[in-house]
């Protein structure tokens, strides 16, 4: 049996399969382990009280022969090793391989082809694919300063519009209505509880549900031209190579990225909005 995770900062899927049957055993959804937010011993109760019970119901641990886990934060090799090493005191007979959430977003959206492949998520990020491997990156810096175009960008920018009374009326009466949350609320998450960046992300889904509001679509069209200018144009590849994308934020705003692509003379390409899916059909199909 093989074991895949892809992990972004918000949640991450599981999915047991086998590659003889070329199925599904098992799934389950877990928080996001990102390594640089989520502290070891989390990491190891997440999947000991999840992930574990949902292996079990389908086969016994020793069952599980390899684990590959795409995860958000797994940039450098010592973060990868706190994963790997929770993995492999768990499933003592499994082959571990830990990689960057990028390196998933270029398997999902490009397969074995050439391609630039965009994560715009919760965060956001980028690479140049040969079709085997990532040759080029670029610093994503995370929610503070960076991941422009990420829900946690949208996220940002609408709380500014909402934090220095410049919503218009009715928005923040809507907003009101839905979030009941005073300025004060929204600071002391920020700046006093963990996971900030999440939290910011989430107000993404009110400007997405009022994009056809000037001020809304204003906020999502800035944030991508922003994305645009820091993750796609500065590979020379973006003139030839297809853009693809993964992510919730890239999937529910499609026509505006594509409206965006268009105006640049750049060719986006596939959306996908959960990469697992497409994780699960590419390693099935390598057996």
């Amino acid at each position: 049996m093989i074991l895949l995770a892809e992990s972004g900062s918000t949640s991450t899927n599981w999915r047991l399969v086998s590659p003889t049957l070329k199925i599904i055993i098992t799934q389950v959804d877990t928080k996001g382990l990102n390594p640089f937010h989520v502290s070891k011993d989390e990491i190891i109760a997440v999947i000991e009280q999840l992930v574990v019970p949902a292996v079990l119901q389908s086969v016994t641990l020793d069952k599980v022969s390899s684990i590959y886990f795409y995860g958000a934060g797994c940039s450098n090799d010592s973060k990868k090793e706190i994963i790997a090493s929770v993995l492999k005191m768990i499933f003592q007979n499994a082959a571990i391989i830990v990689d960057h959430d990028v390196l998933a977003s270029a398997i999902a959206c490009c397969g074995d082809d050439v391609g630039i492949a965009c994560i715009l998520g919760t965060g956001s990020n980028s690479c140049v694919y040969d079709g085997k491997n990532i040759v080029k990156t670029l610093p994503s810096l995370g929610y503070i300063l960076g991941d422009e175009g990420s829900g946690t960008h949208i996220g940002k920018e609408f709380l500014q519009l909402l934090l220095k009374n410049k919503l218009p009326s009715h928005l923040l009466e809507a907003f009101n209505k839905k979030y009941q949350l005073t300025a004060l609320d929204i600071l002391n998450h920020i700046y006093q509880k963990e996971k900030p960046g999440v939290f910011i992300a989430s107000f993404a889904s009110f400007v997405i549900d009022n994009i056809e509001e000037q001020s809304m679509y204003n906020i999502v069209h800035h944030s991508f031209n922003s994305f645009f200018d820091e993750f796609i144009l500065p590979y020379p590849e973006s003139k030839s190579y297809p853009i693809n994308f993964v992510g919730s934020i890239a999937a529910l705003l499609s026509d505006i990225l594509k409206d965006i692509g268009s105006k640049r003379n750049l060719f986006v390409n596939n959306i996908v909005r959960y990469p697992i899916d497409a994780l699960v059909d590419y390693h099935l199909n390598k057996f």
